[in-house]
């Protein structure tokens, strides 16, 4: 679900690496495991969010995770006989939501902890919900969906013109992806000193490089806000849902 805490993601060998057009810092230590790369020191992603997967849907996650739902529904043509994947599912709580409006959501991400917690939710709806430890960064889905969502988790993965070309490759023809983050945020209000993601995603530069890759109908709207209070001071910080799909085929 929303992974929005102070280490990167997806990239569970190593701290995010700097690439394309969201500048990446050094990561942060944080509570879990702490490696060392020879420059940096960091925490596995897997260990910090394994820490919090039992305190982690909050009443504030669980109604953003709604909003992101909605607005999901709302700019994508979902079908009762689609299935899709989330990626960076946390527990599961957008996927949840999406699977009542489809056929089947396959729980993705990389930290057991969090996987535990979902495979409990999933548990009250098998015909509708499975999960997978699988991260996307490391290649395409063996077999194609009708969709891939994720919320809050692009601005954790290093790699993100990889993890792009990953998700184009996982997708029938004409399938879906809608994809939920933080706008930029260049002074770093969001997230804790030393954060090793991108601060947060450019819109048009995450539409610009899926209309490289083929996707067209691109969409871009803001659908929620945060707020998040830092060195004493609360700052709102907009959420943008960003959808598009592949052609039919490939005269389209």
């Amino acid at each position: 679900m929303a992974h929005d805490e102070a280490v990167g993601h997806h990239n569970p060998g190593g701290a995010p690496h700097q690439h394309g057009h969201h500048p990446a810092g050094s990561a942060s230590p944080a509570p879990g495991h702490v490696h060392h790369d020879g420059e940096h020191a960091y925490v596995d992603p897997a260990d910090f969010f394994n820490a919090r997967a039992r305190e982690w849907d909050t009443p504030q996650k669980v109604a953003f995770l709604h909003t992101i739902a909605e607005a999901i529904a709302d700019a994508v043509p979902l079908d009762r006989s689609w299935r899709a994947v989330e990626i960076g599912a946390g527990t599961g709580l957008l996927g949840a939501e999406i699977a009542t409006r489809i056929q089947h959501v396959v729980l993705t991400d990389v930290s057991p902890g969090m996987l535990e917690v979902a495979q409990e939710r999933a548990a009250s709806a098998p015909e509708r919900l499975s999960v997978a430890r699988y991260d996307l960064t490391e290649g395409p889905l063996a077999e194609p969906v009708d969709l891939i969502v994720a919320s809050m988790v692009l601005h954790h993965v290093g790699d993100l013109d990889g993890l792009l070309t990953n998700l184009h490759a996982s997708l029938r023809p004409g399938g879906w992806v809608a994809l939920a983050d933080l706008d930029p945020d260049p002074d770093n209000h969001y997230h804790e000193d030393g954060f090793g993601g991108h601060h947060g995603i450019d819109r048009a530069a995450l539409q610009a490089t899926l209309r490289t890759l083929g996707f067209v109908g691109l969409t871009e709207r803001t659908v929620a806000q945060r707020t998040k209070a830092k060195d004493g001071v609360n700052y709102v910080h907009d959420v943008f849902l960003v959808t598009g799909h592949l052609p039919q085929s490939q005269g389209c």
